[in-house]
């Protein structure tokens, strides 16, 4: 409320629901008179292990941002570029919880880690789509890289006086005296030759490459370190392609293990099965063993053996070789702690 110089009409209410229907392990809303519901579904969150808990360190401070961003203001391009206001939801929660402790620095470097990679593998080396950035988890990973290259230019150029949340306030300053805001009224307040163009406007083959380069020089520091989630990840991905018509799935987390979202059309991985385990190796607590005993079966185009929950036992076929992941690691970063008013 400091930073974005405006009180809340209304006291906000927080509601917490530990039996909501799954599928997702938690969600959150927020109503236009100031309501945060957050909705937690599984028996992990009675005593949650900490790669579970971390998920939800910024978890209510990110739909509080959303009180000032989304509510009482008109988010022009909320349809077609969702990435703005939710990404500036998330990197704002980052922010905020590194800034009271909530978070320790490590533990952002690490969230802004998995935002980079899968920006990443959203957009690849195609030049740039709007409209893949508008659903899914692409919105909030886009979304918080363009963020944090706003946020580091801005305080590299002020040496430290100002940052993300100024940029925020200004924007909803005028967009509350205005019709709204959108996409270009915050490019409008960055500098002219900013890294987002890099990401948005730049050609594709040049992204990544590009990208490395301005963050360096915003001092950040990346090292190619893929892990368990990006193993996992990569294979999944890799045998839904080569077993899916009409375009890839995907696969979510649920209380018993990973469950794959494959509806009719990927032969025998058809069913949205949840999975026991992989060439003998659990997805969920495994992924890393998994990866190399999927790629070496894939390598010599061999079927690569699935063991079902319920027991079945299937075959799916990799006729294409399984590249290794590309995943940075921040290893170094300016802070995201910044002043509280």
């Amino acid at each position: 409320g400091a930073r974005m110089g405006r009180n809340l009409p209304y006291e906000p209410i927080l509601i917490v629901t530990t039996d909501s229907p799954g599928p997702t392990e938690f969600r959150g809303d927020v109503t236009d008179t100031g309501v945060i519901a957050t909705r937690f579904h599984g028996s992990s969150w009675d005593a949650p292990p900490p790669e579970v808990a971390q998920k939800t360190a910024t978890f209510v401070w990110h739909e509080t941002f959303h009180l000032w961003n989304g509510h009482g203001v008109t988010t022009r391009d909320g349809d077609t570029a969702p990435w703005l206001h939710e990404g500036g939801t998330e990197y704002g929660a980052l922010v905020a919880a590194a800034s009271t402790g909530v978070i320790d620095e490590a533990q952002g470097r690490a969230s802004l880690g998995e935002r980079l990679n899968g920006c990443r593998r959203t957009l690849g080396d195609r030049d740039y789509d709007p409209r893949r950035l508008t659903s899914g988890s692409a919105i909030y990973n886009c979304g918080v890289v363009v963020q944090w290259i706003a946020d580091l230019e801005t305080r590299q150029a002020s040496g430290g006086g100002r940052d993300v949340l100024d940029l925020w306030k200004a924007l909803l300053d005028a967009g509350r005296a205005g019709d709204g805001y959108g996409v270009v009224d915050f490019r409008a307040l960055l500098r002219p030759d900013s890294a987002v163009g890099v990401l948005m406007d730049g050609p594709g083959a040049a992204r990544w490459a590009g990208m490395e380069a301005r963050l360096a020089a915003l001092g950040v520091t990346l090292e190619d370190r893929p892990g368990p989630g990006d193993y996992r990840m990569a294979a999944l991905f890799h045998l839904n392609n080569q077993n899916c018509t009409g375009g890839g799935t995907g696969f979510y987390r649920v209380e018993q293990g990973i469950k794959l979202d494959t509806g009719d059309k990927c032969g025998p991985l058809s069913g949205d099965p949840v999975l026991a385990a992989i060439e003998d190796h659990d997805p969920a607590g495994d992924a890393t063993a998994m990866f190399f005993a999927v790629q070496a079966r894939c390598t010599a185009a061999l079927p690569v053996r699935y063991r079902m929950q319920d027991g079945r036992m299937i075959e799916a076929k990799c006729e294409a070789p399984l590249v290794a992941p590309k995943a940075w690691a921040v290893t170094a970063a300016p802070p995201l702690a910044t002043r509280e008013a």
